[in-house]
Order: structure tokens, then C-alpha cells, then sequence
């Protein structure tokens, strides 16, 4: 399974956001997209992931845009979980919706985040910490060959940010992973390190 990117570009107004992004990713591979904040990493993984539509070039998939749900999971930290459900009501209703791994109960699932003992309350009740392996661990474990990260530990302290190192190194050997990150530590262990500032335009100034 591989995802190609052909002549990639991105713009807002008149000012490209990157322009000529020529890439491949390969299942059982893991890639980083970094750059300074503002530079477009997270546009790009976005990009990839369809929910941002290029200005130019085209991006092929071995598969059908309208399968896209079913072949990638997605995680960054503007996403919102339904906080008046618990975390059983969450996962009923989601793996009707994004089938977890071959062989992975609810319960074990529980177990994988460490949520044993708040299966019950709200999300509401749950910390910042909490919801984050939440929506990590739904992505993480998800069937979904291809899975695509935008600052994946923003809200996790050490030990958090330790259960995610672990927990994505059991999985990324059976992905396509892509790590949209200007934090070393959240995607050191990547194949490949891809800088989105080396496709930013840079405009000529009058001598």
C-alpha cells in the first residue's frame, strides 16, 4: 500500500502555503513532517488525509476517496469527543463505525489506555490526559491501514507520552504512519524525517 503525492501545492490568497511536494509513504513505514509552527506541516497531513483540498498537483490512493474513512484514522488536537457519553457508550457506538485490530475486545481496549476505572463516567469527568489516549488509542488501534498523527502528545505529560511511544512502536510495523510534529521526541523513532519549510516559496526581493 503505498500513497503518492505529484507536484503537491497549497495555497491561501496569493501566498503558497508549499508548492512541489513530490513524495511517496509505504505501508510499514513511519514518517515525520516537521517545521516550525506555521509552516504547514499540519496542512499538509491534512492534505494527505483529504479534509484539505490542494491548490494544485494530486495525490493518488489505492483506493477510492469515498473509502478513505475505512482506510485511515486520523488524530489532532482539535478533535472533539461526544464528553456526555461514557467511555462504554463511546466505543459502542464507534466500532460499528471503524472496526478496532482483528482480535481487539472493548475491554482490551480499556485495558490498552488504562481506563479501567473510569469506564463508566463521562468524558466530561475524564482529564486532558485521559481524553487524549482516548482519541489515540481509537486511531491507534483502529483496522485502518493508514495512520496520521498531528501532534499527537500536546496534552500528555512523561508517563502519558511514554504509553504513546510504546503503543505506537507494537503497531507501525503493520501502518503507514505519518507524524505531523516539531517535538523530537513524539516521532524520533520515524524512517524518515521530511522538512515542509524546504517547499515553502520563497519570494524574490528587488535589488
Amino acid at each position: 500500500m503505498k500513497i503518492i503525492l505529484e507536484d503537491i501545492g497549497k495555497k491561501y490568497g496569493f501566498e503558497w502555503i508549499f508548492k512541489s511536494v513530490n513524495l511517496s509513504f509505504e505501508r510499514g513505514k513511519s514518517y515525520a513532517i516537521t517545521g516550525h509552527n506555521g509552516s504547514g506541516k499540519s496542512t499538509l497531513l491534512q492534505t494527505i488525509l483529504g479534509t484539505v483540498l490542494p491548490s494544485k498537483g494530486k495525490i493518488v490512493l489505492p483506493f477510492s476517496k469515498s473509502e478513505i474513512h475505512h482506510y485511515m484514522s486520523f488524530v489532532s488536537p482539535y478533535q472533539q469527543l461526544p464528553l456526555d457519553l461514557s467511555l462504554l457508550e463511546l466505543l459502542r457506538m464507534h466500532i460499528p463505525c471503524k472496526a478496532f485490530m482483528d482480535g481487539l475486545t472493548i475491554d482490551r481496549f480499556i485495558e490498552l489506555v488504562q481506563l479501567d476505572k473510569m469506564k463508566h463516567k463521562q468524558l466530561q469527568f475524564y482529564s486532558s490526559g485521559m481524553l487524549q489516549r482516548v482519541k489515540l488509542g481509537l486511531a491507534i488501534y483502529a483496522q485502518a491501514p493508514i495512520l496520521l498523527l498531528d501532534e499527537p502528545t500536546i496534552s500528555l505529560d512523561q508517563k502519558n507520552c511514554d504509553w504513546y511511544l510504546a503503543a505506537i512502536k507494537e503497531v507501525k510495523q503493520d501502518k503507514l504512519l505519518i507524524i505531523s510534529s516539531n517535538d523530537k521526541n513524539e516521532y524520533d523513532f520515524c524512517d524518515q524525517v521530511i522538512d515542509v519549510t524546504q517547499y515553502k516559496v520563497v519570494k524574490k526581493t528587488k535589488a
